[in-house]
């Protein structure tokens, strides 16, 4: 926490300080620094290694954000529609568009429960994800690339369905 209040105090910019997330299963292998979004794929790109010690990014994990008062009082809370997937990458790219920039801070970090191999997901953690992804395109994402969004998502999702109603 003390890392995040200095790399924010050290900034009159940042909004949003992001810790690098670890693997609490490997703790010495990283699994992000945050997220850049690749808008013409309909993707959002993981960050595992920063360049700097404090590197601005579009957006950052919420299960270690340090988010300045001013953040809250000028755009709000998270976006309840989310409830879990792309909540936190709203919410950064919301302050994003009022003029706040978010960082990771390299020594900053944090040792999250996540799984070390892709597991098979259960059917309502896919439907909660597939749901909140279109609607975080919807909302962000330039009007340019969505129909090409959209067909890649109509493709995921059509083998996503196949994959459930094959097991």
């Amino acid at each position: 926490l003390d890392t995040l209040l200095d790399a924010a105090r050290s900034r009159e910019d940042m909004g949003i300080a992001g810790a690098v997330n670890f693997y609490y299963s490997n703790p010495d292998k990283a699994h992000m620094a945050g997220h850049r979004f690749l808008w013409f794929l309909g993707i959002q790109r993981g960050v595992l290694a920063l360049d700097a010690d404090v590197q601005e990014l579009q957006s950052v994990s919420g299960c270690c954000m340090l988010i300045k008062k001013e953040v809250i009082q000028k755009i709000g809370l998270f976006d309840e529609r989310f409830f879990i997937y792309y909540e936190d990458a709203d919410y950064c790219l919301r302050a994003g568009k009022a003029g706040f920039k978010v960082y990771a801070v390299k020594r900053a970090k944090v040792w999250h429960k996540i799984g070390m191999v892709v597991k098979m997901k259960s059917p309502r953690e896919y439907y909660i994800f597939s749901r909140n992804q279109p609607l975080f395109m919807l909302k962000h994402c330039p009007k340019i690339f969505l129909a090409n969004y959209f067909i890649v998502y109509a493709l995921k999702t059509s083998f996503r369905i196949a994959f459930f109603l094959a097991v």
